[in-house]
Order: C-alpha cells, then sequence, then structure tokens
C-alpha cells in the first residue's frame, strides 16, 4: 500500500497507518443498533456497521397514531401483539 500511493502520487502523498481501536467501534455500533431498534425490533445486522431495518411498521404506527409519542410506538413495535396488525398504509 505504501509503495503504491507514493508512485502514484509521484512521492507527494503517504498513508496514515492508525491503529484499530476495535473496543470502541464495538462499544458506538451497540449505541448505534439500539437506537435503530427503536423503529424496528426485528433489525439484521451482517456486521458491526451494516444494518438491515424495515420502517414500514413504525410509519404505519406513527400515521395511524400521531397523538402517541415515540416511546409508545417503539414499545408497541417490541411486543408481540395479539389481534391486528397495525394498518399497511404504506403498501
Amino acid at each position: 500500500g505504501d509503495r503504491l500511493v507514493r508512485e502514484l502520487s509521484g512521492n507527494r502523498e503517504r498513508l496514515v497507518h492508525v491503529p484499530a481501536r476495535f473496543e470502541l467501534y464495538q462499544a458506538i455500533s451497540r449505541k448505534v443498533r439500539g437506537a435503530l431498534e427503536e423503529y424496528d425490533p426485528r433489525l439484521r445486522s451482517y456486521s458491526l456497521d451494516e444494518f438491515y431495518m424495515d420502517l414500514a411498521p413504525y410509519l404505519a404506527l406513527r400515521l395511524t397514531r400521531p397523538e402517541c409519542d415515540h416511546a409508545s410506538l417503539a414499545a408497541d413495535l417490541r411486543e408481540p401483539r395479539a389481534g391486528p396488525k397495525p394498518p399497511d398504509v404504506l403498501a
């Protein structure tokens, strides 16, 4: 890597090697995941910085229950519900 950068830049550029702080990266990833799970408790993750989520159920609740705050909606999404699903207003 270093040699290639020097050759391609005419010796004007250098790579800067920064030590990894994996524990910090993991901690921040957990915080981000926690925030995203409020909108999709079934969030999928394939690495520390790659998440796949479905916002449709949260948005359906938000649109049909505008009087509810975020905490109430997030709690409803976490709890399996008996009875009908939230309306599919985004389909």
